[in-house]
């Protein structure tokens, strides 16, 4: 035996001492750790990534961060729009094809008018209107209604759009002069144009509108060939009393834009100061064109009743000329 020889390994590996072995594993735990970590903080960043996208994608329309809104449009085809167009009327019915419909806004009048007791008339003590003018006019009577027009009436000029004829039918127009009334009232309704509106008030011991219809009715055909029926069969009788037809004037919502007053005989004097007061409820006077026929027994107060509201005065001499 050689002294110093030391004895080596069998399996030929150096000798490790058990500090040095216990440190190479701390360190190799270490990595593993951190290997690990990082590992499980990259799933959970994946996650998170995720569930991110998730809500931002799913998230409600009109949200602060979402842009405009989306606005959705209903589809017609053109096979709907086909099937729409065969459930329309071929035309359009207008209202003055049928007369005997009220236009909105007529005066609701009754029957005529009971006669007034002018023998004990105080103007004074007559609220115009008998309390019907209330409100009457007010953003209506303003400015013409519609186009302007133009009315011809025993020669006497009209402007406007709505006219109003006050005809005397009284006892003493039977005759030729009740026949010239009639001819010369449909002649001036014919010639009105198709935009125009007109009323005709018969009146003798009472008044009424023409065929009790209580309504403006336009200038078409249908209109006057019906207007012309109605005057021809118009007869004279009664007295001579215009104040109840004037108050029926007075209350047409619109309000005329003129007035044709005729009348062959004399009236109460009375009568031209409550037409007026009856005029001057609206926001501006309606213009009356009176006209004597034949007789001259009225003609100052048709004077007077002309001149007050704007109108003209007339006298025709004898109608069959």
């Amino acid at each position: 035996m050689v002294e110093g020889n030391m004895e080596q390994p069998v399996d030929g590996s150096p000798d490790v001492s058990p500090e040095e072995s216990l440190g190479t594993k701390v360190s190799q735990w270490i990595f593993r750790a951190s290997v690990v970590g990082i590992a499980v903080s990259l799933l959970v960043h994946a996650t998170l990534a995720l569930i991110f996208a998730l809500v931002w994608l799913d998230r409600p329309e009109g949200s602060p961060q979402g842009g405009p809104k989306e606005v959705e449009f209903a589809v017609v085809t053109q096979q709907e729009l086909t099937d729409l167009r065969l459930t329309l009327p071929d035309e359009v019915l207008a209202i003055d094809d049928f007369p005997e419909l009220e236009m909105v806004g007529s005066p609701d009048l009754e029957g005529p008018i009971p006669e007034p007791q002018l023998a004990s008339l105080d103007p004074g003590q007559i609220s115009p209107l008998g309390g019907a003018a209330d409100g009457l006019g007010d953003g209506m009577d303003a400015a013409v209604g519609g186009a302007a027009s133009s009315a011809s009436f025993f020669g006497v000029e009209a402007r406007g759009s709505r006219f109003i004829y006050i005809v005397d039918v009284s006892g003493s127009m039977a005759g030729p002069k009740i026949e010239a009334l009639r001819r010369e009232l449909v002649n001036s309704i014919d010639g009105l144009l198709e935009h125009s509106s007109f009323q005709v008030l018969f009146y003798s011991s009472n008044a009424h509108l023409i065929g009790s219809k209580t309504r403006w009715l336009s200038g078409n055909e249908r209109h006057k060939s019906w207007a012309s029926r109605e005057i021809r069969a118009v007869p004279a009788y009664g007295g001579t009393e215009p104040l109840p037809a004037f108050e029926i004037a007075f209350r047409m919502k619109p309000r005329p834009d003129a007035i044709y007053f005729m009348t062959d005989g004399l009236f109460d004097s009375r009568v031209a100061s409550v037409v007026m007061e009856f005029n001057e409820q609206g926001r501006r006077l309606t213009p009356i064109h009176c006209i004597s026929f034949v007789s001259q027994e009225a003609e100052k107060l048709l004077r007077q009743m002309a001149s007050q509201s704007g109108g003209t005065y007339t006298h025709v001499v004898d109608p069959n000329l």
